[in-house]
């Protein structure tokens, strides 16, 4: 009985893992494909980096 109890636990936890994974990279995924000015707008510290990546280039 004990054993049904911990698999069901185990699967259920498995569950939320793979629900928390879905939402993450969906998540990840929609700020990757937000327009970069919009980016550049919000976040002063692209153009340095940019810059700065483009003379290590």
């Amino acid at each position: 009985m004990l054993e049904l109890i911990f698999q069901g636990f185990i699967e259920w936890t498995y569950g939320l893992i793979l629900e928390c994974w879905e939402y993450f990279s969906s998540m990840l995924l929609n700020v990757m494909s937000m327009d970069f000015a919009y980016l550049k707008e919000r976040m002063p510290v692209i153009q340095p980096v940019m810059q700065t990546m483009l003379a290590l280039g």
